[in-house]
């Protein structure tokens, strides 16, 4: 299409030299889509001014009773205080989170629909899964970081396995291989490096969320598995697991009589973390009330104290920061994936 001719003092002008920037290489003006833009972000600010107008979503990708559902939860209960409004949590779980994730990034951009993401949604699954049908840099609009925390490795309270030495020795002799569960990047990823620093035949059992797999190692169906402390430290104060390790570089406070990983292996570490985001497109505007709200939520008391007791580190790094960590994530993980032996399935 040729630019429209304008007329002035008897001669036509282009319109493309008239008004240069509206035209596209193509012919096609860019005029209308400027002035559309114009009109439209007054609607965009009084809608983000009286934000939120309804209930808010935060989507779980894993299941009840989960270490990302009780953070959702928590959120949930303090959100609704702060922002005046109803705060669901809906627990979409499968497939290393990405069936909930994947909701997420397909949602619109209101700031109506949130997700609790972990490392496992945010970054490692770019290393673990072929053909990620989302992208967790630029389909998603980082709010903040939460929580960090390691894992711990445990078995069956009548398993005739008491430390790692032993697991070392029962897996090597092993014909068929111990078997191990997993439901998140983390466990998967622990597991793996279990595997190779200590040369051992295991057997992995992939599950939908941790729970399942920690149901199954109660009930002698797994040798072991790795879980969150939040999981992990209810069993082992009841008497229903064995603890015989956890993933940091040094020994937990919540529990300091279990060693370390790292402590048989050297620089054996995995740290899980939450965060929460929006869907790409979020205003700005949504996404510093939601900060606001998160830095509340993790600074309430009973908050304090219940992310002690489940052995949190809370964090509240601001948008860009959490942003910038998602970036370096996604490549640490990769890392952690190829030492580990790991390959995308």
């Amino acid at each position: 299409m040729k630019p429209m001719q304008w007329r002035l003092r008897k001669k036509r002008v282009p319109a493309d030299v008239l008004f240069p920037g509206f035209w596209t290489a193509a012919g096609r003006p860019l005029l209308a889509a400027a002035l559309l833009a114009v009109c439209l972000a007054p609607a965009a600010q009084a809608q983000t001014a009286t934000w939120p107008a309804k209930p808010i979503k935060i989507v779980v990708p894993y299941p009840p009773g989960s270490s990302p559902d009780l953070m959702g939860r928590l959120l949930a209960q303090s959100f609704q205080a702060t922002l005046k409004q109803t705060v669901v949590v809906d627990n979409k779980a499968g497939a290393l989170g990405i069936i909930g994730t994947q909701e997420v990034a397909r949602s619109a951009p209101d700031g109506y629909t949130l997700l609790l993401t972990t490392n496992t949604t945010q970054a490692a699954n770019v290393a673990l899964v072929k053909d990620l049908q989302y992208d967790p840099i630029k389909d998603f609009a980082a709010i903040s970081l939460l929580a960090t925390a390691p894992m711990m490795l445990l078995v069956p309270a009548d398993s005739p396995i008491r430390n790692v030495d032993e697991l070392v020795r029962q897996g090597r002799a092993a014909g068929k291989g111990l078997s191990a569960g997993y439901g998140s990047a983390a466990s998967q990823v622990s597991t793996a490096k279990l595997r190779f620093a200590g040369k051992l035949n295991i057997v992995d059992v992939p599950y939908k969320g941790i729970p399942l797999a920690v149901n199954d190692m109660l009930g002698g169906q797994l040798a072991f598995t790795f879980a969150d402390l939040p999981l992990a430290l209810p069993l082992l104060r009841s008497g229903r697991a064995k603890g015989l390790g956890v993933t940091s570089l040094q020994r937990v406070a919540a529990d300091p009589q279990i060693p370390a990983l790292a402590e048989t292996f050297p620089g054996f570490e995995v740290t899980g973390w939450q965060g929460l985001v929006a869907p790409a497109g979020t205003p700005d505007a949504v996404i510093e009330k939601l900060h606001d709200a998160v830095k509340k939520a993790l600074a309430e008391p009973q908050n304090v104290e219940r992310m002690k007791s489940l052995s949190f580190t809370p964090s509240t790094f601001t948008a860009k920061q959490f942003s910038g960590f998602i970036v370096q994530e996604v490549a640490k993980w990769k890392e952690d994936a190829k030492q580990a032996g790991m390959t995308p399935q």
